[in-house]
């Protein structure tokens, strides 16, 4: 996984292993992160994630990467100013 920001006066790459980030050991860890920060463990109106959920997530990302070795995650840009942002799996 790349991680790409450009700007007038700055180039930022953050390189890391997409197995790495997209594993069993993070869809494990992650819920409990992602469920506090949107406030479904105290709120009953927001539907919590699971672990297996994130499993099945992550495991079909992993299928497309292997398939589809160019394909950008997200590629956003301004118009005006020229900065761009780039994920690439």
């Amino acid at each position: 996984m790349k991680i790409i920001v450009k700007d007038s006066d700055m180039n930022l790459k953050i390189i890391l292993p997409s197995r790495l980030v997209l594993n069993s050991l993070t869809a494990y860890l992650a819920p409990h992160f992602i469920n506090r920060k949107t406030g479904a463990e105290k709120n009953g109106s927001v539907s919590e994630i699971t672990g297996k959920q994130l499993r099945l997530i992550f495991r079909e990302i992993n299928r497309y990467r292997r398939k589809h070795r160019d394909w950008f995650l997200l590629e956003a840009e301004s118009g005006s100013s020229g900065e761009k942002v780039m994920i690439k799996l």
